[in-house]
């Protein structure tokens, strides 16, 4: 039986602030025994996952934005 609702993007694929897919995973650079990192290479945020999981994200983050050069 279908019930009409959509099933929501992975954390891990996608990104939760702006959904976009340039996602950048982070597990060989900050290690941790409970969450995974990520990094949106399109608007700069991080956020973790609990590590098994697809979601939700916890947001922890912004880079800063590369002002363009003169």
């Amino acid at each position: 039986m279908k019930t009409g609702l959509k099933s929501m993007p992975s954390a891990r694929t996608q990104c939760p602030e702006c959904s976009h897919g340039d996602v950048l995973a982070l597990d060989d650079i900050l290690i941790s025994a409970t969450h995974d990192y990520f990094r949106c290479k399109h608007c700069g945020a991080w956020w973790i996952v609990l590590k098994g999981q697809t979601g939700p994200a916890t947001f922890i983050g912004r880079s800063p934005q590369k002002k363009d050069a003169p």
